[in-house]
């Protein structure tokens, strides 16, 4: 049964990858591809590779960690192509069909691209749908294609893909959350979900709150409510000068 639902999985990558540079080829100027977080950057291989073949400039954003950008690694892993280059600075590199840079960097560029793909899965979202159009509206001219890979659609009444999850039991990463719970009290469910997911795929988490007393509050929540959780649910307030335990934090594996 595994077996076959990676099959059918990769059948509708492929697919998504065949639709995605049919779109190219229409009057659209954005498409709108939703998705889980941190899922698979394979389905862009294919329109990359047939802007790359027609001479055309591309620009990939993206705010991972250079070293750690997931189009890169399915560029070596799955290609031949080296025609790319990752813009460290506010200059692009004209030799380099292919440039995938952050977001900052990308705000400083001068050029103009005929595609643009904007990730905003592969990495933590920092920043809101009037930022993001702004800067593809900076890079792009008349004549430009743009993909935003996001968790939601930004740019409303466009075109739409929504791309199966890598594995089961994902779900959508929440930008905000409004709830009428009493957040001392209660945690909202898409809270506790998203928690639980992230721990599963091994992530470390810190959640912010405003006071030493909210501190206690959660600390006591998860503790009394999330066991599975919290197995090392570690309390650090502003000020304080314990740095082993930050260290200590940082070090530690996941017990999920």
């Amino acid at each position: 049964m595994l077996l076959w639902n990676e099959s059918c999985l990769i059948n509708e990558r492929k697919k998504i990858s065949e639709n995605i540079v049919k779109w190219s080829g229409t009057k659209d100027i954005f498409l709108n591809c939703i998705s889980v977080p941190y899922n698979s950057t394979e389905i862009f291989l294919e329109i990359i590779e047939k802007y790359i073949r027609q001479n055309e400039n591309i620009i990939y954003i993206t705010n991972e960690k250079m070293g750690n950008v997931d189009i890169i690694k399915n560029i070596k892993k799955y290609t031949h192509f080296t025609d790319y280059c990752y813009v460290k600075g506010c200059k692009s590199n004209s030799n380099c069909k292919l440039q995938i840079c952050n977001f900052e960097n990308a705000s400083k560029l001068e050029d103009k691209f005929e595609l643009v793909i904007y990730d905003d899965i592969s990495s933590f979202s920092l920043y809101n749908k009037y930022e993001i159009c702004k800067l593809i509206s900076k890079l792009t001219h008349e004549d430009s294609k743009v993909i935003i890979y996001s968790i939601e659609s930004i740019v409303e009444n466009s075109k739409k893909v929504f791309l199966p999850a890598k594995n089961e039991g994902l779900i959508i990463e929440p930008r905000s959350i409004l709830t009428r719970l009493n957040m001392n009290k209660e945690m909202p469910f898409l809270v506790y979900d998203y928690l639980k997911w992230s721990i599963s795929i091994g992530k470390k988490i810190i959640i912010y709150v405003p006071s030493k007393y909210k501190i206690d509050k959660v600390a006591s929540y998860m503790h009394k409510y999330c066991k599975n959780l919290a197995h090392d649910v570690v309390c650090f307030a502003k000020g304080e000068s314990n740095k082993k335990l930050i260290i200590s934090f940082y070090r530690q594996k996941t017990q999920y």
